[in-house]
């Protein structure tokens, strides 16, 4: 985490935070899901797009075993 500063972080969360409906604005919601999954994708990881809603699966490449799950709305 060293790596990532502060001011981009916020610049993330504002990206991220428009308002948006997902059944409304599918465009949007799928623009961000594609943003975020890029994201993950350059930082290493193996990456999904799963359902209707297009939720984010991020993977460290050929991780194995128990792992933790984080998810946000």
């Amino acid at each position: 985490m060293e790596s990532v500063s502060e001011a981009e972080l916020r610049g993330w969360v504002k990206w991220f935070s428009v308002p948006r409906h997902f059944v409304a604005q599918p465009r949007a919601n799928r623009e961000i899901a594609e943003t975020i999954a890029r994201l993950f994708k350059e930082w290493g990881y193996e990456v999904s797009l799963q359902g209707d809603f297009y939720n984010v699966v991020a993977r460290p490449v050929g991780a194995k075993g128990r792992m933790a799950l984080v998810a946000a709305h």
